[in-house]
Formats: C-alpha cells, structure tokens, sequence
C-alpha cells in the first residue's frame, strides 16, 4: 500500500482505502486463491469470495502442485507477494525522520507471520475468530490506537499458547501428508492405466 512518514498515524480513511483494493483483488479471478488459502487470508476472503467462485478452478495453471511420474502436472494458480501483501494490509514506514530505513507494519498478520503461530490449527476455530472480530472493531472505532503492526508485535500477539498448538498440529500435519502422497500415487497409477487406451483413441 506504499510508504508512509516516520511517526505516521492512519485514519478511518486509510483504512477504507486499504478494503478498497484488497476487495478489488478478491473481486478478480485470483480471489479464489486466497479463500482457499485458509487461515487469517481466508477469513479475509470469506465474506467477498463464494464458494462457486472457488470451484469455478484455476485461471492462470502457474503453480504446480505436484509432477507425476508419467508426466501429469498438478497445477494451480499462484498468488504474487505483492497481493498477498496488498490483502495483508502491508506498509513500508520509515524507521526515522531521515528515512532509509523502513518498518514492515500490516493491518492483519503477513502470511508467514500466521503460518504456524498459535491460532493456526488446521481450521478457523473460535479463538481465531475472536481475535479476528476484536481487531476489526477496534480499527473500525480507532484506527490511530490499533494502527498497523511490525513483524514483531505480530509474532508476540499471534503466539496463543503456540508450544501447545503446534505439539497438537504435527500429528495431523504428518498424516495430512501421508493422505496426500496416496492419493497422488493413486493418480498416477490410473493415470498410466488409462494412457494405452487414449493412445489407441488417437490412431
């Protein structure tokens, strides 16, 4: 969303300009993508983005999810950083009055700042909710008192009990990958099975 002055203080204007072109984005085929992200970018994306939106599939195919070994893609469409921080709510502030130096401060917690911090469970549970609401009330009543966060002050808010979070989630993270690399074997072998017949087909 640009650089913003050392000591910079956002209005009720600021932040209507940052739903503004956040919603514009969700408004475009990419926004698909973010609703199924999950997590805070999800939550972000589930009051603009239907759920036929997110099957309608992917646009762009720019991301590949997985290559089989007879050659099948598994492919996505991927999201820029620069969206991801436009959703993020991100700015560049200056660190002092002579600039140079920049702060990273965004409205609601950069993807890598949410991925494994103590609300991130698998699934959008009530605490994460609660959080979420509360923020949003309060930068819709004073945003000059919750204005945008540093990485910093993100992590420290985010870390909820994070030990025991994330002592629950690894047992579920392993089995999630185990389910996944059956299923995707088990793609490649019907795959290959059906390639003689879409062979013979063809001659």
């Amino acid at each position: 969303l640009g650089g913003r002055e050392f000591k910079w203080k956002p209005n009720a204007l600021d932040y209507q300009e940052y739903e503004l072109r956040r919603n514009t984005l969700f408004g475009a085929p990419l926004g698909r993508v973010f609703r199924m992200m999950g997590g805070i970018m999800g939550r972000l994306a589930e009051d603009h983005v239907s759920v036929e939106a997110v099957l309608q599939g992917p646009c762009y195919f720019n991301k590949v999810i997985a290559t089989l070994e007879d050659g099948y893609v598994l492919a996505e469409d991927d999201i820029p950083m620069e969206y991801q921080d436009i959703v993020s709510g991100v700015y560049r502030v200056n660190a002092s009055e002579k600039g140079g130096t920049v702060s990273i401060c965004s409205w609601w917690p950069r993807l890598i700042k949410w991925e494994g911090c103590g609300y991130d469970m698998g699934q959008w549970l009530p605490d994460a909710e609660k959080m979420y609401q509360d923020r949003l009330a309060n930068i819709r009543c004073k945003p000059e008192d919750f204005p945008p966060r540093t990485s910093t002050k993100w992590k420290q808010m985010l870390k909820f009990y994070s030990p025991k979070s994330k002592r629950v989630m690894e047992p579920g993270r392993k089995l999630a990958e185990k389910v996944l690399q059956g299923f995707f074997e088990a793609l490649r072998k019907e795959c290959a099975a059906a390639q003689p017949y879409k062979r013979q087909r063809i001659r």
